[in-house]
């Protein structure tokens, strides 16, 4: 923590990702400084902290990142989709998604450690089931690219879909995710991309990126689990 009072102090739980803004939760008071001085004499650890201030609904989202895991108000702790889902937080289909969108954005997340994870290593965590690590399959492929059988060349979504080397509603799907946190990514790079970007560099036609520019497009695929309303991927993170 810095003494200078114009900065914001940001605090990462690297268990989570998630970021807390010290002077925000303050000043709203949903964070005492009693527990603040407990955290900096190492009587509170990170993770407590960030565990206190999820509960009181001061958690701030991290860029680029899908959802990482699901909060259980009764337990008042983290635990991974697919345990929500065993739990009866999120519907089976909710949860399906939500680590398709891990998957095709970098990995498995397993809240636990922080880390990101292969889909073989995430089932071997107990992070989900068999069935579920079968249908993740093609999203762990979205991210890492989609070799061409003829030329070896490793091939974008967008462009693998084009070849009818992918499933197209598979690659949508995946599309969707990647462009609601944070852009599409390059394969061989794994870097990230604006739709505009990706068109000046071949890594997506223009049909499919006009569909994914329009919002009100994307796929239904979230349920709320308070509400029950249907909402696109897009509009759960917001």
């Amino acid at each position: 923590m810095h003494s200078n009072r114009n900065l914001l102090h940001m605090l990462t739980d690297h268990k989570s990702g998630r970021q807390i803004c010290i002077e925000n939760a303050l000043s709203l008071k949903i964070l005492q400084m009693e527990e603040l001085n407990n955290y900096r004499s190492g009587q509170l650890s990170i993770s407590e902290l960030a565990d206190l201030l999820i509960s009181r609904r001061v958690v701030f989202k991290v860029p680029n990142d899908p959802v990482a895991g699901l909060w259980d108000v009764s337990l008042k702790k983290r635990v991974p989709v697919f345990k929500g889902h065993q739990q009866n937080l999120v519907d089976r289909l909710t949860a399906l998604r939500l680590l398709e969108a891990q998957a095709c954005t970098g990995g498995i997340c397993d809240p636990a450690s922080g880390e990101r994870v292969l889909i073989k290593e995430a089932q071997h965590r107990g992070l989900f089931d068999e069935s579920f690590a079968r249908q993740l399959q093609q999203c762990e492929q979205a991210y890492y690219g989609i070799i061409h059988p003829q030329n070896g060349k490793t091939l974008t979504v967008a462009q693998a879909m084009q070849e009818n080397l992918f499933p197209k509603d598979v690659g949508v799907k995946c599309l969707e995710f990647q462009l609601a946190t944070g852009g599409l990514i390059n394969q061989e790079s794994q870097k990230r991309f604006s739709l505009d970007d990706a068109i000046q560099n071949c890594l997506i036609d223009k049909p499919t990126a006009a569909h994914l520019q329009h919002g009100n497009s994307h796929s239904k695929c979230i349920t709320c689990p308070k509400t029950k309303r249907k909402m696109s991927f897009k509009e759960a993170l917001e």
